[in-house]
C-alpha cells in the first residue's frame, strides 16, 4: 500500500474542520446513482452530506489475475509509479498540486483489482478529481524514477517477508489458488521485481489502465448531477478504448481437496472454503447474514468450539470472498499448536451442516440484521475507509446492488437463510487448507463427508425466544439533541471524568473510554498486566459468560476494540505506555443498553480462570513474534535506551514471557480494583443525544463495587517523565533478517511559545527525509519521524526500514536530515504544505465520531483544556519559515539522538 497525505489551504480548510460535525448526515439513506460514460467508464455517486469530504474511489481490474509469471508484481509496482509524474506534473509538482487541495492520496493491489483513493474537501473536489484522472491516465512511468521504485518495492518485499503472518497468507493462496495466477504474491517476488524491464510495466499499464476497465465511486458531501458534470469533465476526457480480454475466472471447486503446510508460525491457520453465490443472487443476501450467525464471538461456531476447551481458538470469523468472478464462503481460523487440526475442522464444517437440518432463531435473525445495519453505517460515515472495506462487492456487484442494501437487510427471513443454507451445504464441495508448525503436509482429494461434514455430537444451548431483548422491526429512535453544543467536561458523582459532545451529524454513538497511565500502574514484575485485563474485557462481565456476553453486544450492533489489533500492519500506535483504551461503537438507538454492557465491562469484568489462561497463551505467540521481528525489536530496544531500562515508559507495553507467564487471577483482580477506579477514567462520549440522557445513562451503568471507588490510584501527571537530555546511547542486534530497522531520537526541554513551530519543523523533516531517502535514493519503504510533546518536554523520533546492506547509508541520511534542517532553505511554501498536511490528516480522522471522540481523549491525557488540539492547528498557522529555522537550531541536533539499529 502507498499512502501519500497531504495537506489543505489552512484559510478556508481550517474552519470546516472546526464545524465538522454540524450538519445533520443521512446516515441510513444516502443516494445512490449509477451511469457509465461515453468512454466506458463505469460510475457510481453516493450522496452523504454532512463531511464536508469527498471521496473518489478507482477500481481497476488488474492484479494478480492479469499477471504472467514474469509480470508477478506489476499491478503492484504499477500503485508506486503513478505515484511518480504525469505528462503534465512532475513527481514534486503532483505532490504540490497535492498538497495544495489538502487531499489524502492512498492506493492499494488486490488479487484482481487495484483501488487508487483519493479524499479531499468538497471546496476542492475539481482539483482533485483532475489530478486524480492525470495520475490513471497520464503517467509517464519515468525512466529516472523507475530503478528508485524498483528498489521500494523490493524494500516493502523484505518488510513483509519479516513478518510471519505475511509467510502464512502466502502459503494460503498457493493452496487456495493452486495451478492459477491466483496463487502469486500481489507484491510479486524479489526476483519477479528485479527482472522486470520498463517497457513491460508500461505495456501493462497501457493495456489495463483505460476507463472501460474502471469503476469509479465517489462519496461524500456533493449534489449528484453536479458531481456527475464533474466527472464527465475530468475521468470523461480519457479516450475511449475496448476493455482488455478478461481472464478466465476461477475453475469452479467440484471436488475437495485438503492441503497442510508446515511453516516456522506461532500459531496455526484453518481456511474452509466453499463456494457460495455471487452479489445478485437470491441467495447472496442469507449468506451475509450466515456471516454473522456462524462467524464471531458468540456466533454458532464459537459456542461449538468453547464447548470444548481443547477446540477453543484465539481468532474465528466467517465471511464471503469475491475473487476470480467467484463468491466463496471461507471460514478463517487461528489458534494454538495444542488443538487438533482434524478434530477442529470437523467441529467447524458440522456447525454449516446444521443449519440444513436447524431453522436460526429469531434472536439470530435480529441479531444479524442489526449487526449487519449498524456495521454498513459506520462504514459510511468513514470516507477514506469505505472502498477499501467494500471493494471486492464494489467490483464485482452487478449495477444498483449497493443502493438496495439496507432495505435487503430488513426484508431477510429465517426462510430465505434455511433454503439457502439447504442448497449451498447440503454435501458441498469443500477446500480445507491448515498452515502452522508442527503440520505434516499433506495435499490429497476428500470429500464432506470425508472431513465430518454431518450433524456434530453435541447440542448448543438454546436461549428463549423470550430472552431476545430487540426488536426485529427497528426499535422507535431516542431523543435527538436539536442543537449542536460545544463539548463538556463533566465529573460525575462516581468520581469519573465525562466528556461529552453532542451533535448531529451521525446516527453512530461512539465510546472512548481511556484509562490512564497503563505501564506506570503496573508492578515491576507485572509488566503487560493491563494488556491482559482489557483483553479480558469482552470474554464475560456481570451475569454473563463470554458466549452470553458477545451475544448481548451482538444484539446491539456493537463494535469494541480492546486494543490495538496484532493483526493489521502497523496497528499499533496507540499502544503506549501512557493509556490504554476501549472503543465501543453502535448506534445512537441502542445507548441503554450500551452504556450497561460498557459499564459491565468496566466494573465488573468476570475475569475466569479458563479465559486469562487462553489470553495467556495469545499474548505469548504475539510476544513471540514481537520478538522475531525487527521492527518489534527496535521499538522495545530504542525506549529502553531512551528511558533507561527500569523506568516504566520502557517496559513492553504487551509484557515480556516471563511477565505474562507469572500473572495470576489475584495480580488481575487488584489490578482491576485501581487501574479501573472511577478516578482513573475518562468516558468520551460523541452522541445525537441530549446530554441530560446520556449523563443519566453513564450514572446508572457505571456503578463502582466499594472497593473500586476506595482503591483510587495517585493522579496521572501530565508531566511525561523522560530520560535525562544529556544521554546519548547506541545499541545494535543482528538477528540475520531480510529487513533492518533503524531508530534515532532524543528528548528534550523546550520553551512554551515554540511548541507550534515545533510541530511544523518535525513535518517538514519528515517530508523531506521521505523525499530524499526513499523518494530520490529508495533506501526505505516506511520512513518518517514524529515529536511528541507533553507540557514543556519532548521527543523527536525519526524511523526508517531497510535492506540490511542499506543501513550505514541510511543512517547517516537520516543524520544529515535532522542537522541540514536549519541549513537548507525552508520558504513559506514549504511551512504552507506542512501546516496543510496537519489540519487535512486532522479533517479526514475527526470525520467520523470515534475520531472526535479520541481527540478530545487526549486532550484531557495531556491536561489540556478541550479543544486544545484545534488551538494547536490554529498557532501552527502563523508558524513562518524563520520560526522553523530557529527551532531547527536550537533544538535538532543528531549528536544528541540515542540511536537503535535491529538488522
Amino acid at each position: 500500500m502507498l499512502t501519500r497525505m497531504a495537506g489543505l489551504h489552512w484559510s478556508s480548510l481550517l474552519l470546516a474542520l472546526l464545524v465538522i460535525g454540524s450538519s445533520i448526515a443521512a446516515a441510513d439513506g444516502p443516494v445512490f446513482s449509477e451511469t457509465t460514460l461515453d468512454n466506458g467508464l463505469r460510475v457510481i455517486l453516493v450522496e452523504s452530506p454532512g463531511s464536508s469530504l469527498i471521496a473518489s474511489t478507482v477500481f481497476i481490474r488488474a492484479g494478480a489475475m492479469r499477471e504472467t509469471e514474469a509480470l508477478n508484481g506489476a499491478a503492484h509496482f504499477l500503485e508506486h509509479l503513478l505515484f511518480n509524474g504525469t505528462t503534465h506534473r512532475t513527481q514534486e509538482q503532483l505532490y504540490d498540486d497535492v498538497d495544495m487541495i489538502g487531499a489524502y492520496n492512498n492506493a492499494t493491489t488486490q488479487k484482481d483489482f487495484a483501488i487508487f483513493l483519493f479524499v479531499v474537501g468538497k471546496e476542492s473536489a475539481r482539483e482533485g478529481l483532475e489530478i486524480q484522472s492525470d495520475m490513471l491516465f497520464n503517467s509517464t512511468l519515468p525512466p529516472e524514477k523507475f530503478e528508485k521504485e524498483r528498489g521500494i518495492v523490493i524494500e516493502e518485499i523484505g518488510k513483509d517477508m519479516d513478518n510471519a503472518d505475511y509467510l502464512v497468507g502466502l502459503a494460503m493462496d498457493e493452496a487456495l489458488y493452486a495451478g492459477t495466477s491466483y496463487a502469486r504474491p500481489i507484491l510479486g517476488s524479489v526476483e519477479s521485481i528485479q527482472g522486470l524491464p520498463r517497457e513491460d510495466v508500461l505495456d501493462y499499464y497501457h493495456a489495463y489502465y483505460v476507463p472501460s476497465n474502471m469503476t469509479l465511486l465517489v462519496m461524500g458531501d456533493f449534489v449528484s448531477q453536479e458531481m456527475l458534470d464533474l466527472v464527465r469533465e475530468t475521468f470523461g476526457a480519457a479516450a475511449a478504448t475496448d476493455p482488455p480480454p478478461s481472464p478466465a475466472p476461477l475453475r469452479r471447486i467440484e471436488g475437495g481437496r485438503v492441503v497442510h503446510r508446515s511453516l516456522d508460525a506461532g500459531s496455526l491457520h484453518l481456511t474452509i472454503r466453499i463456494p457460495a453465490p455471487m452479489p445478485g443472487d437470491k441467495d447472496y443476501l442469507a449468506f451475509e447474514f450466515l456471516e454473522q450467525i456462524l462467524g464471531g464471538e458468540g456466533s454458532r461456531m464459537s459456542q461449538a468450539c468453547d464447548l470444548e476447551p481443547t477446540l477453543r481458538t484465539e481468532s474465528l470469523s466467517a465471511g464471503l470472498s469475491l475473487v476470480g468472478g467467484r463468491s466463496f464462503f471461507d471460514i478463517d481460523a487461528t489458534f494454538g499448536t495444542d488443538v487438533d487440526v482434524e478434530a477442529l475442522t470437523e467441529r467447524l464444517t458440522g456447525e454449516l451442516f446444521r443449519l440444513t437440518a436447524d431453522d436460526v432463531s429469531m434472536l439470530e435473525l435480529a441479531t444479524a440484521r442489526v449487526s449487519k445495519r449498524t456495521e454498513e453505517i459506520g462504514l459510511r460515515q468513514q470516507l477514506h475507509y469505505y472502498s477499501f472495506m467494500r471493494g471486492a462487492l464494489i467490483a464485482h456487484a452487478p449495477p444498483g446492488f449497493l443502493a438496495g442494501q439496507m432495505e435487503r437487510y430488513r426484508e431477510a427471513t429465517i426462510g430465505d437463510i434455511r433454503s439457502a443454507a439447504e442448497r449451498w451445504f447440503e454435501d458441498p464441495p469443500l477446500i480445507i487448507v491448515a498452515a502452522g508448525p508442527g503440520l505434516t503436509d499433506r495435499n490429497e482429494m476428500m470429500t464432506a463427508a470425508d472431513v465430518g461434514f454431518r450433524l456434530p455430537p453435541h447440542e448448543l444451548p438454546e436461549e428463549p425466544e423470550s430472552a431476545c431483548d430487540i426488536s426485529i422491526v427497528d426499535p422507535l429512535p431516542p431523543p435527538r439533541t436539536e442543537v449542536d453544543s460545544p463539548p463538556k467536561h463533566i465529573t460525575l458523582s462516581n468520581g469519573m471524568t465525562l466528556v461529552l459532545s453532542s451533535n448531529r451529524s451521525s446516527d453512530i454513538l461512539a465510546m472512548h473510554l481511556m484509562a490512564l497511565g497503563r505501564s506506570y500502574r503496573e508492578s515491576p514484575d507485572n509488566a503487560g498486566i493491563t494488556d491482559v485485563l482489557h483483553r479480558l474485557l469482552t470474554r464475560g462481565a456481570g451475569e454473563w459468560d463470554r458466549a452470553e456476553f458477545n451475544g448481548k453486544l451482538d444484539a446491539i450492533g456493537a463494535s469494541v476494540k480492546t486494543g490495538d489489533s496484532p493483526w493489521i500492519p502497523y496497528d499499533d500506535y496507540y499502544t503506549t505506555p501512557e493509556f490504554s483504551f476501549v472503543r465501543f461503537e453502535t448506534l445512537d438507538e441502542y445507548y441503554e443498553r450500551a452504556f450497561e454492557l460498557l459499564g459491565l465491562m468496566i466494573t465488573a469484568p468476570r475475569l475466569d480462570t479458563s479465559e486469562i489462561e487462553e489470553v495467556r497463551q495469545e499474548m505469548m505467540a504475539l510476544i513471540g513474534k514481537r520478538d522475531a521481528s525487527a521492527r518489534g525489536l527496535a521499538k522495545l530496544a530504542y525506549r529502553e535506551a531512551l528511558y533507561g531500562r527500569d523506568h516504566p515508559a520502557a517496559k513492553a507495553v504487551s509484557g515480556t514471557m516471563a511477565s505474562i507467564s507469572s500473572i495470576t487471577r489475584e495480580d488481575l483482580v487488584a489490578h482491576h480494583s485501581s487501574y479501573f477506579a472511577p478516578s482513573n477514567l475518562v468516558l468520551t462520549v460523541v452522541t445525537g443525544l441530549p446530554e441530560a440522557e446520556v449523563v443519566a445513562a453513564v450514572e446508572r451503568a457505571f456503578t463502582f463495587p466499594p472497593r473500586m471507588a476506595a482503591d483510587s490510584p495517585e493522579a496521572w501527571s501530565t508531566e511525561m517523565p523522560l530520560a535525562p537530555t544529556g544521554t546519548v546511547a547506541r545499541s545494535e542486534q543482528d538477528l540475520g533478517k531480510q529487513q533492518s530497522r533503524i531508530t534515532l531520537g532524543y528528548p528534550f526541554e523546550f520553551e512554551t511559545a515554540d511548541e507550534a513551530a515545533l510541530h511544523v519543523a518535525n513535518i517538514v523533516l519528515s517530508d523531506r527525509m521521505a523525499f530524499q531517502l526513499r523518494e530520490r535514493q529508495g533506501l526505505a519503504y516506511s520512513i518518517g519521524s514524529s515529536f511528541s510533546s507533553w507540557g514543556t518536554r519532548g521527543v523527536l523520533t525519526a524511523g526508517m526500514g531497510t535492506r540490511p546492506d542499506n543501513v550505514d547509508l541510511a543512517e547517516t541520511g537520516m543524520a544529515a536530515q535532522i542537522d541540514s534542517l536549519s541549513l537548507i532553505t525552508v520558504d513559506e511554501a514549504d511551512i504552507t504544505k506542512a501546516v496543510n498536511a496537519r489540519i487535512g490528516r486532522m479533517r479526514m480522522r475527526r470525520v467520523s465520531r470515534m475520531g472526535q471522540a479520541f481527540y478530545l481523549s487526549m486532550d484531557v491525557l495531556h491536561g489540556k483544556p478541550l479543544l486544545a488540539h484545534e488551538e494547536l492547528l490554529s498557532a501552527m498557522r502563523h508558524v513562518t519559515a524563520d520560526d522553523v529555522r530557529r527551532v531547527a537550531e536550537a533544538y535538532f541536533d543528531s549528536d544528541r539522538a540515542t540511536r537503535v539499529i535491529v538488522r
